[in-house]
């Protein structure tokens, strides 16, 4: 069982002014809080009921289908050329490009696992394995499996002990190869604009981009690699890259790869035509609604809560005095740590932007977008206390001008054609590729194929 939670909550109180008996303040110090409570005089006020939050999600796994299917094998392409003079060659002693995927952390198929079910050796993939070919490029499981197993374990890693217990070994190969199919969308591309690259690049060249490539590899990815996989050594990495069925070499390749089809992509896609102020202006009016705001407020909040005092006309004595003392000069911020109860207290009261309506009390926010900027409340009653607030300062509700609107719209219009773009030029290059993946074979059943548990994970987001 896989669950997200979220915790939402706000601090909203049901405020009304009270009568009582006034003492003479200082000077020019506006009117003094009473010091007795007139129940008699108050109000009666209605009960604010709590706003009704969504609740946290809960993903309920589907029916677990049966694994089935024959043992993957490579399509019937024929006899598949050698890639080009950019593939990095594996040295001696530089493992893992054809090792079987056996990481000490990452459970496998039939692995040891609480209620685990055994799997058919037929089901189970080895690193070395061809899971996609892109023209004459290919993708093994070991390229994918290891970024998926990351983040199955990063979620399995959020669960209780109750919830993983339940986990076998079928449903982790199901996840785990449903979250594998959306990173090799990532994969696949990342190899279609890399070919293509090949292709138009002067064969010439490639020696030189490639020893370019290597020496920003060693400079900017190395130290990455090692603060990843939290290793010392060069050897250290190689040896953690081979458990889980990955080398340095691979790790070189992809930066590789990615490095060519992303400046690739960017050779052919880059947007230099200048948006037309006519198109910004008429998305600014499109989309007004985007561009309106409500009223916000900073403010300051003094509370006698009722639970921290003995009665009723206790709590109301002590926010009297906490009034009467900031009237008599001692610093807002200085009353409400000494004696406040309110939530902010420790930090003087302090209360960031609220914006109009989002507070459950509507007196409260009634009294916060109605007093004067720097003037205190009087006392205030809802169910939980006493309080007083003074606005520190407040935004009118209004709508960002065109002016200042049109910068980010122009960002935004951009990124808008430079994506269209990408798309297009990508959708191109598929024309002219042949593109093979494992789940496009119908003899192959692939677990996690059709569903999830845990959704898509991040990686597979950034297209």
């Amino acid at each position: 069982m896989w669950m997200l939670c979220a915790a939402l909550g706000c601090c909203a109180v049901l405020l009304s002014p009270t009568d009582g008996r006034a003492q003479a303040p200082p000077p020019n110090s506006g009117p003094a809080y009473g010091q007795t409570p007139a129940y008699s005089q108050l109000p009666a006020y209605p009960q604010t009921g709590a706003q009704a939050y969504s609740q946290p999600g809960v993903y309920e796994p589907g029916p677990i289908a049966p694994v089935a299917g024959p043992v993957f094998t490579p399509p019937p392409a024929g006899p598949v050329a050698p890639t080009n003079d950019l593939q990095p060659q594996s040295p001696a002693g530089d493992a893992g490009a054809n090792t079987a995927f056996n990481s000490n952390t990452v459970p496998l198929p039939g692995a040891s696992l609480p209620g685990a079910v055994d799997l058919a050796p037929a089901h189970v993939f080895t690193s070395a394995q061809i899971i996609a070919r892109v023209g004459n490029e290919t993708i093994l499981a070991s390229d994918v499996l290891p970024q998926a197993d990351e983040y199955l374990q990063g979620q399995i890693a959020k669960m209780s002990a109750e919830q993983s217990a339940q986990i076998t070994a079928d449903e982790y190969e199901k996840q785990r190869w449903f979250i594998a199919k959306k990173l090799l969308e990532s994969f696949v591309e990342t190899k279609l604009m890399y070919a293509d690259a090949l292709n138009a690049i002067p064969k010439e060249n490639h020696a030189r981009i490639k020893q370019d490539l290597m020496e920003k590899f060693e400079k900017t990815q190395m130290k990455t690699l090692m603060d990843k996989n939290k290793v010392a050594t060069r050897g250290e990495l190689e040896k953690k890259l081979v458990e889980s069925g990955q080398s340095l070499e691979r790790q070189r390749q992809f930066f590789l790869e990615r490095a060519m089809a992303g400046s690739w992509l960017y050779q052919h896609t880059r947007e230099n035509k200048e948006i037309p102020v006519s198109q910004i202006l008429g998305y600014y009016q499109e989309h007004i609604a985007d561009y309106e705001f409500p009223s916000k407020a900073r403010w300051e909040q003094m509370s006698a809560s009722f639970d921290q005092h003995t009665s009723k006309a206790a709590a109301f004595q002590a926010a009297a005095e906490m009034g009467n003392d900031v009237l008599r000069g001692v610093s807002f911020a200085d009353v409400a740590k000494k004696r406040s109860n309110g939530p902010t207290a420790a930090t003087g009261g302090e209360r960031d932007w609220t914006t109009k309506g989002s507070l459950k009390s509507s007196v409260l926010d009634e009294a916060l977008f109605g007093l004067p900027v720097g003037r205190m409340s009087p006392i205030l009653e809802d169910e939980t206390g006493f309080h007083i607030i003074r606005v520190v300062e407040r935004v009118d509700a209004g709508r960002k001008p065109f002016l200042e609107a049109q910068i980010e719209i122009r960002k935004k219009l951009k990124e808008d054609n430079q994506k269209r773009q990408e798309t297009e030029f990508v959708a191109k290059v598929k024309q002219r590729t042949p593109v093979w993946t494992v789940f496009d074979d119908p003899s192959v059943t692939i677990p996690g194929a059709q569903q999830s548990l845990v959704g898509r994970p991040a990686e597979a987001e950034r297209r």
